[in-house]
């Protein structure tokens, strides 16, 4: 099987970056004030309303991440890929215009 080209590679790496960003979710679970006893939500000592995480979201939330942080991945290999092919261009560059002087 032939290597793929390195206007393949750049394509393909752009795509995946730019789905990565797409397929990112834009929903963040918020937080969930405290209640007390009467069901009324309880102030700290500033006066501002206590609040903790909403766990069951944030468990939600990472779901939704899961195919973008795959197309993240993606990327970063293809990349480190592009990388390699560039270091091993210009290796055989310098080696080739030693052999020559």
């Amino acid at each position: 099987m032939k290597a793929p080209s390195t206007r393949t590679l750049l394509i393909l790496a752009t795509v995946t970056l730019i789905g990565s960003g797409l397929l990112a979710p834009m929903y963040h679970p918020g937080p969930i004030p405290v209640l007390g006893p009467d069901s009324l939500p309880v102030r700290g000592a500033d006066g501002t309303i206590l609040s903790h995480p909403n766990i069951a979201g944030i468990a939600e939330l990472h779901r939704l991440w899961i195919p973008s942080e795959l197309l993240l991945a993606c990327a970063g290999a293809l990349i480190v890929w592009l990388v390699v092919r560039l270091c091993m261009h210009l290796f055989n560059r310098v080696r080739r215009a030693r052999k020559y002087l």
